[in-house]
Order: structure tokens, then sequence, then C-alpha cells
């Protein structure tokens, strides 16, 4: 498979330059604006149609691939629960979310540059990142959003939950890397934690406090070269939390203290509160998947199957769970729920045994680990941005993938060979 990938990359040279050019601008736009990246990842797609005479071959591999079969499952039974969805239009609408499955496939003849599609994403995060710090300060006409949170370009969960895989990502730069490289990752973590704290994201926020001291504690286990840097940063991530709380003590308190006032009212039986909704639209997904555990409501169907059970839907615009898994048991029952179950299990699996070959490859699975946890509080997987940053990091771990190259001629062929 190796040498399919070689001999794709030595029979179109430009192809595959023009190839990696174009992953990183749609990676680049994923985090940042939504109509820029749709239009990046169908230039994306189309070079990749345009490209099969030469790279069809390296394709191989990927037919025996478990966990891109469990994602075509996911996106086939998907498709076939909107035929019993009382609502088929909004089933097609989130079916077209799915589309993203074919980006390990965009992606695979070019993960020789896996670390430069990795910086291509984390430079669109510092983009955005400094968007927020212009609504901050309200430059250039730009304000913040509602409670003085600054969502970037996009919804403040989904920059949040963007900074915290920058955070992860750069964690592993700064362990792994040396000189230079080393502190400029030191300074994209200090301002993708910004990021994440002034989104006022409370799912991301969450997903940060597991995620990151995880991949710290891992990294000293699994890297013991490496145990000094890491206690290094343990120690400046102490010391940045503490400085965190004193600058931004007023907003992180008021979001924390409204989201435990609307816990409370939810007790008192008063929902119409931003945690309020989100345990009854909750408790809606549940009862929806209790009265058809096997099919679920079918694609789509979620807002007028609990409306039925007596949900009324406290607002018109949200038409789905707010939990990926919640969602997911809701409109397709108990087999799309195995469905996930499967591809959670086998994403997390390849991304722990991933190789470490590159700076940012101790990053990856923890970036899995945020993203899975953010998912309890959003459907991830109905967002283009959200499921799109899942299937990078498919691609990024799947089993095969050409070595990591740092040259930059196409034609060569000092590659070294892995699992």
């Amino acid at each position: 498979m190796l040498e399919a990938l070689r001999q794709a990359r030595q029979r179109d040279p430009i192809g595959h330059h023009v190839h990696t050019a174009l992953a990183m601008v749609y990676l680049l736009l994923l985090p940042l604006a939504t109509t820029p990246k749709d239009f990046a990842w169908a230039l994306l797609l189309g070079w990749t149609v345009i490209r099969l005479p030469h790279i069809w071959p390296c394709y191989a591999a990927l037919f025996r691939n478990r966990l891109m079969w469990l994602l075509v499952a996911w996106t086939v039974w998907h498709a076939v629960s909107i035929l019993w969805s009382a609502d088929r239009v909004a089933g097609l609408e989130e079916l077209g979310a799915c589309r993203v499955i074919l980006t390990p496939l965009m992606l695979w003849p070019v993960l020789d540059r896996a670390p430069w599609l990795i910086g291509a994403f984390l430079a669109g995060v510092f983009g955005q990142n400094l968007v927020q710090a212009g609504q901050g300060l309200e430059i250039f006409g730009l304000k913040p959003g509602a409670n003085q949170r600054l969502p970037g370009l996009i919804h403040p969960i989904q920059t949040g939950a963007f900074c915290v895989a920058a955070m992860c990502w750069h964690m592993s730069a700064v362990v792994r890397g040396k000189g230079w490289f080393r502190w400029l990752s030191v300074a994209g973590l200090i301002v993708a934690t910004a990021g994440l704290v002034y989104s006022g994201s409370r799912g991301p926020w969450i997903a940060a406090a597991v995620a990151v001291p995880l991949a710290l504690v891992m990294m000293g286990i699994r890297r013991p070269w490496a145990r000094r840097a890491v206690l290094v940063v343990m120690v400046a991530g102490l010391l940045g939390a503490a400085a965190t709380w004193l600058i931004a003590d007023d907003f992180i308190r008021s979001r924390v203290n409204q989201a435990i006032t609307n816990l409370q009212s939810a007790g008192d039986g008063e929902y119409d509160t931003d945690v309020g909704r989100r345990l009854w639209w909750w408790s809606g997904a549940w009862a929806a998947f209790a009265d058809a555990p096997l099919t679920g409501a079918g694609a789509g169907g979620y807002r007028k199957a609990i409306e039925k059970l007596g949900y009324g839907q406290l607002s018109p615009s949200d038409h789905h769970a707010h939990s990926m898994y919640l969602h997911q048991l809701a409109t397709t029952g108990a087999l799309g729920g195995l469905i996930l179950l499967a591809v959670v299990g086998l994403s997390l699996r390849r991304s722990f045994l991933d190789p470490p070959d590159h700076l940012y490859a101790d990053g990856t699975l923890f970036v899995l680990i945020s993203w899975l946890i953010g998912a309890v509080f959003d459907a991830y997987h109905l967002n283009g941005h959200m499921f799109g940053l899942f299937t990078l990091i498919v691609a990024l771990t799947l089993c095969h993938r050409a070595a990591i190259r740092y040259n930059l001629s196409a034609n060569d062929t000092n590659e070294s060979t892995q699992s």
C-alpha cells in the first residue's frame, strides 16, 4: 500500500502538490467560516476526482477498513430512516452533513503531509481567535455576541470546540517540539485557551477540563523521554489557569452561575432557560427512542416526534436533541445507536494506536476525546464544521497511511514504513 501511494505521488507530482494545497485550504477554513469552507471542500472533492486516473490504485486498503465501512453504514441507515420520518425534508437536510465522510478519501493520497494539514487547521483556529479578539475589542465593526461571548465567525460552541482541538495539538507540539517551533506552539496554545474561555461555551469547557489534563498524563506515561517537558507544561498550565481566573473571573463566574440557576429553575419545573431547554430536549429524545426503540422516529423526525409525545418546542429554530448520542437514538433507534457505538469505539482504538511519527501525533487521541465529550451537549454529527473535524481525525489515524515526509519534492522516495 505504501508503494501504491508512492507511485501515485510520482506519477502526478504537480497534482500531488495541488492536492496538498487544496486540502490545506479546506482545513484552514474548516474552523473559520461556513460558506468558504464548503466551497473549499467542493474544490478538494473535484480535484480528487480529476486525479483518480493516477491515484485509484492506492485506495485498495480503504476498502478493507472497518471504520470507513461503519461510516458508510451510519450514512446508509440514516438515509433509510428518512422513509419513516414525519419530516423527510428535515431528514434530507440532516443527511447533507454526512457528505464529509468523503473527507478521509480525499485526504488519503496526501496524508504524507499530515503535519501540514494539522498546521493549516491550527492556522484557521488562530484566525478565528483573531476575529474573537476583534469582537472583544470592538474594532473593525466587530462586537461581542449575547452574554458578551466571543463567537468568532461561527457558533460559539463550534468555536470553543475548535479551540479545545487546537489546545490538544499544540500541547503535543510543545512537548515534542524544539526551538522556535516549540515557542510558536506555546503562543498558539495560549491564544487557543483564551479563545476557548471567551467563547463562553460550557460544553467545550467541560471537554477541555477532561481532555487536556488526560493528554498530559498519558503523554507522560507513554513517552518517558518527554516527562520533563510534560511536567513543565503542567506547572505552566496551573499558573495559566490561575491567571485566567484572575483575568476572566467575572465572565467565567457568570456563565457557571447561569448554569446553576438554570438547573435550579429546571428542578422547579421552569425549562425556558439555556440549560432547561437542553434538559427538555434530552428528555424528549429519550421519550422518542422509547416510543420506537428499534427504528427511531427517522432522520429529521425528532421535532415532530417529541411534539406528538407532548414535548412542545420552546423555540421554533430547535429541531434536534442537542446531544449526538440521544439524537441518534431518537431518530435511528437501537440499530443507529449500535452503529454509533462501534464508530466511537473503533475511532478511539485507531487514535490510540496511531504511530507517533510527527509532532502533533500525541494530540490526536485527545482531540477525539474532547469531540466525543462535546457531542454529549450538542449534535455534532449534524454540522459540517464539527462532523468535518471528526472525519479529519479519522483520516489522520487510518491504518497504513503514508509515512510522513518533509521533503518538498513529490518524487522523494526516502520514506520509512509504518502500519
